[in-house]
């Protein structure tokens, strides 16, 4: 009687598909990694009992401190005051919205002390607005403090000369903009949900309303997605390359 039972042994894999196999699997656990901080980050943010209190934004002209408040990782519990430097606009892009596409126009606002943060002025189908006709020094954002997003693997790099924006990056910014060096701006950026005068920006459109905004319940979906995609690629290299079955 013929035993055609086979027996599956492991063998060491070749050395290219093991290197490629490797670099995607780091890729697929970074972005897996990188939805994670950010699920992590926003419910953080949510749950803060203090964001939850029922009371009129914190108005400040001075933004030197400005993540030392209670109120910094809280949405729409800050007022930004001060002057827009409009000649300064930096179009991070692109954005979709409305299943057009565009970009988030960032102009940096000039507090009382010679301070700037950059504010998001919202998203906008061209890289420029016209200047802003007014010379108001008292010009108000309610909105969000944030820390910029770091790009992912696939984010191209910005091209400063060409003032093509594709992440914000204080320290290309500084240096493009020598006004702008040092301590005078902050490191957060300032995501505006309404403006005071609203005649300052008549086509005011939050980015929070962008279509390419994330829940914290999405971040966590696509951060079990990618490690989950890591696994998947673990396994299927685990069963092309190292297994073998020998016949008895």
């Amino acid at each position: 009687m013929n035993n055609n039972s086979k027996k599956m042994r492991l063998i060491r894999p070749p050395l290219t598909p093991s290197v490629f196999a490797l670099v995607g699997v780091g890729i697929l656990l970074s972005l897996g990694t990188w939805q994670a901080n950010k699920y992590m980050a926003k419910t953080a943010n949510q749950n803060a009992n203090i964001c939850t209190e029922e009371r009129a934004p914190i108005y400040t002209n001075s933004f030197t401190a400005l993540e030392k408040s209670p109120y910094a990782a809280c949405p729409d519990k800050m007022a930004l005051s001060g002057q827009l430097m409009d000649a300064i606009q930096i179009a991070a892009g692109p954005r979709m919205h409305d299943e057009e596409m565009g970009y988030h126009l960032y102009i940096p606002l000039k507090g009382e002390d010679g301070s700037a943060i950059l504010i998001n002025t919202g998203w906008t189908a061209e890289p420029h607005i016209s200047p802003i006709a007014t010379t108001a020094s008292n010009i108000q954002f309610t909105g969000t403090l944030l820390r910029p997003s770091k790009p992912n693997y696939f984010t191209p790099k910005n091209n400063p000369d060409g003032d093509q924006w594709f992440s914000i990056k204080m320290d290309e910014i500084r240096a493009k903009y020598p006004n702008l060096n040092g301590d005078a701006l902050a490191n957060h950026v300032f995501v505006a949900s309404a403006v005071y005068p609203v005649e300052i920006l008549p086509k005011f459109v939050p980015a929070e309303m962008a279509k390419s905004f994330l829940t914290p319940q999405m971040h966590l979906q696509y951060a079990g997605f990618w490690y989950f995609m890591a696994l998947a690629l673990i396994g299927v290299f685990i069963m092309r390359f190292m297994i073998v079955r020998d016949k008895d």
